[in-house]
């Protein structure tokens, strides 16, 4: 199958939506950028942004920059993934609801630790018993003390969110720009 080539217009309005979705990214947390695994490059552009963000000129022009490194990627996509990560996003929804199923599970047979520690090899195994037991004993207790149980979420999240890493969106080879120079020979 052949390229669809695409006219200057459809370019340019490319190249505004990849710089827009530049601008969505240079808004997500620094932390949240770590997540995907951003090209050497693009990310370099990012953090050159960010400086640069009190002179307008060379922050427009830095964007056009990062907008033309993002050209490689497909352009939905991306620009869904950028949304899913911003905060209460769909990955935030995610990692919530990974948290609450290995904390459960953890809370129901501590021979779940072995699968944590494979997935987390960071993973303190004191620490983590300690914080079941906690959970165990609120869980037990009379009014039921739900903290203990909310802490090891949050850190059974917090080790999801460190270990997180997305992939940014290869570009098909159907939708590729239009080569003036190949047109003219």
């Amino acid at each position: 199958m052949e390229p669809q080539k695409l006219s200057k217009t459809k370019r340019k309005a490319r190249m505004h939506q990849l710089q827009a979705v530049g601008e969505a990214l240079l808004a997500l947390p620094v932390e949240r950028l770590r997540w995907l695994a951003l090209p050497r490059d693009l990310a370099q552009a990012l953090a050159e942004a960010r400086r640069l963000s009190g002179h307008f000129e060379a922050y427009r022009r830095q964007m056009q920059y990062v907008g033309r490194l993002l050209q490689p990627y497909e352009l939905e996509p991306l620009q869904a993934l950028v949304a899913s990560l911003c905060p209460g996003g769909a990955v935030d929804a995610q990692c919530q609801r990974e948290a609450e199923r290995l904390a459960a599970e953890f809370l129901a047979d501590e021979s779940v630790v072995g699968e944590l520690l494979s997935r987390f090899p960071e993973f303190d195994v004191p620490y983590w018993r300690q914080m079941r037991r906690a959970a165990l004993k609120g869980l037990a207790a009379e009014p039921q003390d739900l903290l203990p149980r909310r802490r090891l979420v949050a850190a059974l999240r917090d080790a999801i969110e460190a270990t997180l890493v997305l992939t940014l969106p290869e570009r098909s080879a159907v939708e590729t720009d239009y080569d003036e120079e190949a047109d003219d020979e």
